[in-house]
């Protein structure tokens, strides 16, 4: 791909319910892979023990990445239960993702190639004016990716990821 060939689509993203939960990654290479992973256990675990049905597919929100780390939440659109759920404190909950307008870039491919991507994205930025050192990703937060397939079902070519940044 090229920056010309990367160029978002501008959405409209609705709000929905989602089970969310809150995590941190180390700053190692394989340090969100690994916090994903066991994110998805998690959240799969408290679906299947609480009979939701999801609606969506999952979508992590990126809200910091530095060099100290990354934090996000992992949520699942779910179909509203029919009643509250008492969660942990540092475990799942069920709350809105609010509506939010947003450019939404097309990944396809594995997921260890999507540093070139948000690369392309990168220079599609500066293209707009939007982006002039690393420091210019916090304008961006949060900023979050949908999984639009399933890793252990859909090949790595096939695989595909939407990227949404926030837009004014």
């Amino acid at each position: 791909m090229t920056p010309a060939t990367i160029a978002p689509t501008p959405v409209d993203v609705k709000a929905v319910t989602a089970v969310q939960l809150d995590c941190r990654a180390g700053a190692e290479p394989d340090a969100i892979p690994r916090a994903m992973q066991d994110a998805f256990e998690t959240l799969g675990e408290f679906i299947g023990k609480h009979t939701l049905v999801c609606t969506g597919p999952p979508r992590a929100t990126y809200t910091t990445f530095g060099p100290e780390g990354t934090t996000f939440t992992l949520a699942f659109p779910v179909r509203e239960p029919a009643a509250e759920l008492a969660g942990e404190p540092a475990g799942p909950r069920i709350g809105p993702l609010p509506a939010t307008k947003a450019w939404r870039f097309t990944h396809r491919g594995a997921y260890s190639d999507m540093r070139a991507t948000y690369g392309q994205i990168e220079d599609w930025l500066k293209t707009q004016g939007l982006f002039k050192t690393q420091a210019d990703w916090a304008t961006f937060m949060p900023m979050w990716e949908e999984y639009m397939t399933e890793p252990d079902k859909t090949p790595e070519r096939d695989q595909l990821t939407y990227i949404y940044l926030p837009r004014p």
